[in-house]
C-alpha cells in the first residue's frame, strides 16, 4: 500500500513539475526558443535626386524575402509602403523574422516633388546590417538616387 501511494505521489510530482517547466516558456503570448537567435529587420536611409538634393514624397515599397519568398510559390512579397518626409528620409517598420530583400522607390505624385522621377529599386539583401542588442538587424543609411524621367520629347 505504501509503495502505491508513493508511485501516486511521485506521478503527481512529475505531471506538476512537467507544467511548470512548460509555463515558464511562455513570454506574454510569444514563445521563447533558448538557444535558437531570432532578428527584427528594418532599414532607413534617404531618398535624393542626382545632384544629392532631397526629393519628399517618394513612395519606398519594402519587399521581403528569403526563407519566406520560397514558401509562397518562390516569389518575394510585399512588406509595406513608407514615404520620403522633407529631407528624403525613410524609416521601415520592424518585420519579424523575415529579412528585406528589396526597397523600391517611386514617383507617385509627378511634378510636384522637383520632376518626374524614374522607378528605382536596390536590393538590400546583400548589404550588411548592424545588429542591435535588442535583436534588430538595420540597413542603414541607404540612399536611393532618382534618376529623372525621360519623355519621347526629350529623347528629341
Amino acid at each position: 500500500m505504501k509503495t502505491k501511494v508513493s508511485n501516486f505521489v511521485n506521478r503527481i510530482l512529475a505531471a506538476v513539475i512537467s507544467l511548470l517547466g512548460f509555463s515558464a516558456c511562455d513570454n506574454g503570448g510569444m514563445m521563447l526558443m533558448y538557444g535558437t537567435p531570432t532578428f527584427d529587420y528594418q532599414a532607413n536611409g534617404r531618398v535624393v535626386d542626382e545632384e544629392g538634393e532631397p526629393i519628399e514624397g517618394i513612395r519606398v515599397k519594402v519587399t521581403l524575402g528569403d526563407e519566406w519568398a520560397e514558401k509562397i510559390d518562390g516569389t518575394h512579397v510585399e512588406g509595406g509602403v513608407v514615404y520620403s518626409g522633407k529631407d528624403g528620409s525613410f524609416e521601415t517598420k520592424k518585420f519579424e523574422q523575415i529579412e528585406i530583400y528589396s526597397l523600391t522607390a517611386i514617383d507617385v505624385d509627378g511634378e510636384e516633388n522637383g520632376g518626374e522621377f524614374e522607378t528605382q529599386e536596390v536590393r538590400i539583401d546583400t548589404m550588411r546590417p548592424t545588429y542591435s542588442k535588442g535583436g534588430t538587424q538595420k540597413y542603414e543609411n541607404i540612399e536611393i538616387v532618382m534618376t529623372e524621367k525621360v519623355t519621347e520629347e526629350d529623347k528629341e
